[in-house]
């Protein structure tokens, strides 16, 4: 009785702390994997160029890609919790505006973010205040095929 009364408590500490691990890891690849398809519905889009209305309707188009992807309402604020970054080129890290990269050259970055609540206690103690959960998605715009 007095094993059980010392062996038990570690035992469901254990186990609450696999239950938030595991859930962790599946919320940091279901960001990814939007993040990956707000990138892919991007890279097709003729950016360059783009300003005003076709611009926002573009970045619509990526978030909503984003926000297909997660099942639940995750996505509070779309223009917060999803940035999307272009770049010059592939060894370039400056971030520029998305108008001013032409396709083939530049790439497109999806980053999604959100906050996540802790299933059990367990997580408030080894997971820290950071609570952030985030996926990123890099790829190089290629433009709308075309006819040949």
């Amino acid at each position: 009785m007095v094993e059980a009364a010392f062996v038990i408590p570690i035992l469901f500490l254990f186990i609450f702390a696999l239950i938030d691990i595991g859930l962790w890891v599946f919320e940091t690849s279901q960001a990814s994997s939007a993040a990956r398809d707000g990138a892919r519905a991007g890279i097709v889009l003729k950016l360059n160029g783009t300003t005003g209305a076709a611009k926002t309707a573009n970045e619509t188009t990526i978030r909503n890609a984003v926000v297909a992807r997660l099942a639940d309402n995750r996505i509070t604020d779309p223009v917060k919790d999803i940035k999307i970054t272009c770049f010059t080129s592939a060894t370039s890290d400056t971030p520029v505006a998305c108008d001013a990269v032409a396709s083939g050259s530049g790439r497109l970055r999806v980053t999604v973010t959100w906050k996540r609540p802790f299933l059990t206690f367990v997580g408030g103690i080894f997971g820290g205040a950071d609570r952030t959960v985030t996926g990123k998605a890099t790829m190089v715009m290629v433009g709308k095929p075309t006819a040949g």
